[in-house]
């Protein structure tokens, strides 16, 4: 079989089809956690919209997150969770869910003691959790490729299909052709263009957004640590293990001058919000392509006329890739239909 693709999505269902006894090869453009993957955020839950067959997989994620833990050496999860306000701001909306709690301004205090002015009400989300997206999969590939997978880096893939397109024969590269039964496209945004060559329209497009890192020395004293993850109408900031501050931004324009801009913005938000961040100082700022679906729910299941080619992309695939990594293996590896994954088919 070939996984075309090393996103999180890719390296998770990689990982699970050795685990199930399968011959892998994952081909990858560039290197693992090379497009999206690396520009995640990395905020796990059940927080946000779940349109269509996204709902059915919902309340599989942190289970699945956890066995990922315990499974893979790698794999860390920091179960922060997460404090949004006001309450109708956050995504699980208003009012909370059973897995979620409205707290007064003491009670924030207290649970942040980092903020400078803590709201008069937050809704916080215990379980919620953030992970190092490209550190997980970097751990997912490594993982697969012990349990027997051959990992191909900077080569392109272009789908192989007999005359007629009835099936496909593998994929072929710059390195010669790879012969496959199976061919599972995990390439993110790149799944339309990719899929295109074999007839098979995936209805997906490419939502850039940047993700900025941030360092603050002097937020290594207790007074000034971030706890959860924080979601205000001003800023989506959570801290990383490293000690460093990393900051979601629904903006894709990679000119220099325009992420210089919006950097400097942000370090100013992020002083007015927290404590011990005066010193706050760039360190990175990348801008990464969401793959997203057209009708916000994942697509997922065997590309329609071509037998043995197999697609699966969603938004956010950080939350997604360890249930859609085992749900995407048993059904390619056994045949047999997957009940989570009936809404996300081609088509609906």
């Amino acid at each position: 079989m070939v996984v075309v693709g090393a996103g999180i999505v890719g390296a998770a269902t990689a990982y699970e089809l050795t685990r199930l006894g399968a011959r892998v090869t994952i081909v990858e453009q560039d290197v693992p956690a090379a497009g999206a993957t690396g520009s995640s955020f990395g905020w796990v839950g059940r927080h946000g919209r779940w349109p269509g067959g996204a709902a059915d997989l919902r309340d599989h994620v942190l289970p699945q997150w956890r066995r990922l833990e315990q499974e893979v050496p790698g794999v860390r999860v920091r179960w922060s969770g997460s404090l949004s306000w006001p309450p109708g701001h956050h995504p699980v909306g208003e009012p909370p869910e059973a897995d979620a709690d409205l707290l007064g301004a003491a009670e924030v205090r207290t649970l942040e003691p980092a903020l400078r002015r803590p709201p008069e009400a937050a809704v916080h989300v215990p379980g919620d959790a953030a992970v190092d997206a490209g550190a997980v999969t970097r751990a997912l590939v490594a993982a697969a490729v012990a349990g027997g997978a051959r990992l191909l880096t900077g080569v392109e893939a272009r789908l192989d299909v007999s005359p007629g397109g009835a099936r496909v024969l593998g994929v072929a590269t710059d390195r010669g052709p790879i012969a496959a039964d199976h061919v599972v496209v995990a390439a993110g945004a790149g799944t339309r263009v990719l899929c295109a060559a074999a007839g098979v329209d995936v209805p997906v497009a490419a939502s850039p957004a940047t993700l900025l890192r941030f360092r603050a020395p002097s937020a290594r004293a207790p007074s000034g640590r971030l706890r959860a993850v924080l979601s205000c109408p001003e800023l989506e900031v959570r801290a990383d293990g490293d000690g460093s501050l990393l900051v979601s931004a629904a903006d894709g324009d990679p000119s220099p001058a325009h992420l210089d801009a919006l950097a400097t913005a942000t370090a100013a938000r992020i002083r007015a919000t927290l404590r011990g961040t005066d010193d706050l100082r760039l360190e990175a700022a990348t801008v990464g392509p969401r793959p997203m679906p057209a009708d916000g729910a994942p697509i997922v299941g065997p590309a329609p006329g071509v037998a043995g080619l197999f697609v699966v992309v969603a938004h956010s695939g950080v939350c997604l890739a360890p249930v859609l990594g085992r749900e995407v293996a048993r059904e390619v590896v056994t045949g047999a239909e997957s009940a989570l994954l009936r809404r996300c088919r081609f088509g609906r």
